[in-house]
């Protein structure tokens, strides 16, 4: 099946929010918060689509609104149906969704949450140079 990575729109906000739930059927963000977040930082967050249209896997990113300058994104939510995953489909979300806030705010910084019991998302992001710089206790655990 072929996948297209493509904006995410503010329409596509409640199949987004399905999308996360079927991932992760815990709340991961309200329909209004993924609202607030595609209109205020529009061309930041994708979405992976397959020949239906049909969103098969989300990058929702935001630049942070407590550091003074726009140079620090913080990736909100990175999900990918599980029929897709080990594709290469959360790579390719979240490396158009990073350059995107590169080109658009001169972004230099970006943090995201991730479980400690998900290797293989620790492993994506280790091999895109992502970092731990804190733990937080009771996180998702």
């Amino acid at each position: 099946m072929n996948l297209t990575i493509r904006v995410a729109q503010v329409d596509d906000t409640k199949e987004m929010r399905d999308c996360s739930l079927r991932v992760l059927p815990i709340e991961t963000g309200s329909l209004n918060n993924f609202k607030h977040i595609l209109s205020t930082w529009p061309g930041l967050s994708y979405v992976a689509v397959n020949d239906k249209d049909e969103i098969v896997g989300i990058c929702l990113v935001k630049i942070n609104e407590k550091v003074k300058d726009a140079t620090h994104a913080h990736v909100t939510s990175l999900f990918v149906l599980s029929e897709h995953q080990g594709q290469g489909v959360g790579r390719r979300l979240l490396t158009t969704s990073l350059q995107s806030a590169k080109t658009q705010f001169g972004v230099s910084e970006v943090t995201l949450n991730v479980r400690k019991s998900n290797e293989p998302a620790i492993g994506l992001y280790t091999s895109l140079e992502f970092y731990t710089t804190r733990t937080k206790p009771g996180f998702c655990d």
